[in-house]
Formats: structure tokens, sequence, C-alpha cells
């Protein structure tokens, strides 16, 4: 009895030590900024610019992203001899982290309640070797300027990045590894999270755009300096499928 009574102990705390390990913070901070840019103008030797004059408001909306890794003991690769073959580890680098952005706007439609009302543009990608080098990594997703133009500039009015609300989350494997937030009230991830659910309540299905934030590697950003980046794998869908 008391050898199981052992055994019993050491399997709940061989439990408590992995699941520690399992809630290890791997992202350590997430930062989210938003500026107006206006698209890179990219030329080339056989062909000649296309620019026709339209009423656009010109410029998209950048967000630009900041996350640190921890810091890996070990980037040595793992070799095991298992029943259904050979298997080698990557310790230090992450795969298949999934970025989701929300970015809530303002419309310039009034309610007849006199509110204002709100629009929100969704996006994602995909991040595959990711290194854990505990130093800043750079992202960047964008809103492209013909969306802003429809949805944010009734009248022809200005669109600055104050009428953006970003919520930006991190994940792998099903888990949260990071969230950020950009021009959110609230002084806690928590309350800021409790703001921006409550925007997003009044939004109506038809501003709901889906898959309008694009990653770099979509947008006109994605050839200028690529080796500044986590490489982006867009062809993943939800549930880590390919298309």
């Amino acid at each position: 009895m008391t050898g199981k009574l052992m055994l019993l102990a050491v399997t709940a705390l061989a439990g408590g030590i992995a699941l520690s390990a399992a809630e290890e913070p791997i992202i350590r901070k997430m930062t989210v900024d938003a500026e107006m840019t206006a698209a890179p103008d990219v030329s080339y030797r056989n062909h000649s610019a296309f620019s026709p004059k339209n009423p656009s408001v010109s410029k998209w909306l950048m967000l630009r992203i900041e996350y640190t890794p921890e810091l890996s003991k070990t980037f040595v690769p793992e070799y095991r001899l298992r029943k259904g073959g050979p298997s080698v580890t990557f310790p230090g680098w992450l795969d298949d982290v999934k970025l989701q952005t929300r970015v809530l706007f303002e419309t310039g439609i009034v309610s007849k309640g006199g509110k204002p009302v709100l629009g929100v543009f969704t996006g994602d990608t995909v991040f595959q070797s990711v290194k854990r080098d505990g130093s800043k990594h750079l992202a960047l997703m964008f809103v492209p300027a013909r969306l802003l133009d429809r949805y944010c500039a009734p009248g022809g009015r200005s669109v600055n990045k104050n009428f953006f609300h970003v919520e930006l989350v991190m994940s792998a494997k099903g888990k949260v590894l990071a969230t950020a937030y950009c021009n959110v009230p609230g002084t806690t991830p928590a309350e800021k999270k409790q703001s921006f659910d409550q925007m997003l309540k009044g939004v109506p299905k038809q501003l709901d755009i889906r898959d309008a934030v694009l990653s770099r590697a979509r947008s006109p950003w994605a050839l200028l300096a690529p080796d500044n980046f986590d490489w982006e794998d867009d062809r993943k869908k939800e549930g880590g499928e390919k298309e």
C-alpha cells in the first residue's frame, strides 16, 4: 500500500511539473501600433507603372507588431528512433504560430439613437520557424486603402489612425501565447478585452468584413526587407489544414 501511495505521489508531482512547463510563457511580450501609410511605389524594367486617378484615400492602415519569444535553452536538433521510424525535433523553434487580427473601425455613420456605428475588419496569418532567441521580432498587417475609402470615409472625410481599435491574439496548438491592443480603453489586458468585446457587440453583420486585414506576404510590402520578418505561411487554414 505504501508503495502504491508513493507511486501516486510521484505521478502527481510529475504531472504538476509537466503542467508548469506547459504554462511557461513562450512569448514574453507583444505590442502593436497603428499608422497610415502610402503603399510602396514598385517599378519594373520591362513594365511601366499604371496609376489611374481615383478618389481613394490612397493610404493603407499599417499595424506594426513587435513580439519577443522567450530564449530557448538549446537549439540542437534531437534525433530519436521510434517504432514508426526516425524522428527529428528542433527545440528552440516555433511552428504554426497564428496571429489573429481584429480591427474595429469608425464608419462615420450614426444610428437612430445617435450612437456611432462601428465595423470590424478581420484577418490572420501563420508564422513558421520562429526562433526563440529572446529578441524582438517584427510583423506587419495591413488594411487596403480601397476598403478604408469605402467603409471609413463617407462624404470624403479624412481617415486617421485614431479611427481604429485593434486586438491581436497570437496562439499555437490552440493555446494563446500573447495578446495586444491598440487604442482600446482600459489599463489591464482583461479590461481592454472587455472594452473591445463590448464595442464589438454593436457591429452590424454587413460591417463584419472578413479577410480584410492582409499579412505582409499578401501586401505590396511583401518584397521589402523579407529577412527582417518571420516566414509567413498563408496556406495554413483554421485548424492547421493546408489549402
